[in-house]
């Protein structure tokens, strides 16, 4: 359950104000100033749920380093799905765009919501 909240209440903010700050990077304004947020939220709050269930899935094997699978499969969806739109509207370095507004809060999510692991043997 507390997997869940992590993805969804700080995957899609994340995702948003990485989006604003490279926008705003990019072209000196915020060029998605007249988005409405709450759409966006609700529509990114879908692969967040399949990122959080594949994140369960690697903490149910005991994945080493699931942070960074998590993070790689976003930024494999969002380069698959979205590819040609971000081409357009970053320019010569929209790779890096997309590696930074996919991998960035899936990775954070998947760590933030991982157990904590003692010490001691288990």
């Amino acid at each position: 359950m507390k997997r869940v909240l992590f993805f969804i209440l700080l995957g899609p903010p994340c995702v948003l104000g990485i989006i604003t700050a490279l926008t705003y990077l990019a072209e000196g304004r915020v060029v998605w100033q007249n988005l409405q947020h709450p759409a966006m939220y609700g529509f990114l709050a879908v692969p967040f749920l399949l990122l959080c269930a594949l994140d369960a899935l690697l903490a149910a094997q005991r994945v080493p380093y699931r942070p960074i699978f998590t993070g790689l499969a976003s930024f494999a969806i969002v380069l698959i799905l979205l590819r040609s739109i971000f081409a357009e509207v970053f320019g010569s370095f929209w790779l890096l765009y997309v590696f930074a507004f996919s991998a960035i809060p899936a990775a954070l999510c998947s760590w933030l919501s991982s157990e904590k692991q003692n010490g001691g043997a288990q």
